[in-house]
């Protein structure tokens, strides 16, 4: 099935369940060593939820919900990737009845210089792993997915010193974004010129950038292939999904030879403008 008859096919089913819709907003707000979130639901407002409390609160707002009627939908069009990452797993402890994920895809996508103050590479709360002692005879690989900020990738090779015959780009093709005369495709050729014309053509993989499952199960033939994969997720939302729709698939010890790195970027503003469409995507599978 393809990816827009999948998200077809995501929305009637959803539509199935929204007789009676509560809708929880989360907001967060990031201090210089510390992050705090807002939920939003009903006529009731939390502030100043510590990080280890929002699972608590999360599950509070569910229990309005009767045991097994708990459809969820949730939009990740403005979240951060640790966020989506903490999130996700938190949903999936609660046994709803159905879980969906939202993306809406902006109208304009405005470049702006890069101008990003991006931190310390390092793995996401609570999905530290990978056992970098293991030796075998399949080799390492270090996957990045590609967005469109021009010599950011470069860091996180730099930083591993990375050998380019182990390196693989994930690029988003065909693409969703639009800046001016050039797509989603050539913007991301072209803010990682500095390192992928320095990789094997063989190791830059074109899947959509919309779907979900294609990226997935592109991971779990790569996984099948190479005995530790790295996997720097730089590009856009559903691409992130679609990473963690398989690693979340994997058992405890498949998951120990995969590791997420990132570089936590503070968010522009005012990059995008309008929504050209969205997309919906079931992730019942997950529960």
């Amino acid at each position: 099935m393809e990816a827009e008859d999948r998200c077809k096919e995501a929305f009637r089913r959803f539509t199935e369940h929204t007789s009676n819709i509560n809708v929880l907003g989360i907001e967060r707000e990031k201090g210089d060593n510390h992050s705090v979130f807002t939920l939003f639901y009903k006529d009731k407002k939390e502030r100043y939820i510590p990080w280890l409390e929002l699972n608590k609160s999360i599950k509070s707002f569910l229990s309005c919900c009767p045991e097994g009627q708990q459809h969820i939908v949730l939009d990740i069009t403005s979240l951060e990737l640790d966020t989506i990452l903490y999130i996700m797993p938190l949903l999936i402890k609660q046994k709803p009845a159905s879980l969906y994920c939202l993306y809406l895809v902006p109208k304009v996508y405005k470049k702006k210089e890069q101008g990003l103050v991006l931190q310390d590479i390092q793995q996401p709360k609570g999905y530290i792993s990978f056992k970098p002692g293991i030796k075998g005879t399949r080799d390492s690989r270090h996957y990045i997915l590609l967005g469109f900020d021009k010599g950011r990738a470069t860091r996180f090779i730099d930083n591993y010193d990375w050998e380019p015959r182990q390196i693989h780009g994930v690029l988003g093709d065909p693409s969703y974004v639009k800046e001016e005369d050039k797509d989603g495709v050539q913007i991301a050729l072209d803010s990682n010129s500095d390192w992928i014309t320095q990789i094997e053509e063989k190791n830059i993989h074109r899947l959509p950038a919309h779907d979900v499952y294609k990226i997935k199960d592109f991971f779990c033939r790569q996984r099948e292939e190479a005995g530790m994969l790295d996997i720097v997720p730089l590009g856009p939302k559903p691409m992130l999904l679609g990473t963690l729709l398989f690693y979340l698939g994997l058992n405890e010890d498949e998951r120990a030879n995969v590791r997420f790195l990132y570089d936590y970027p503070t968010p522009k503003k005012n990059c995008t403008t309008g929504i050209e469409k969205g997309y919906l995507f079931d992730c019942c599978e997950l529960l």
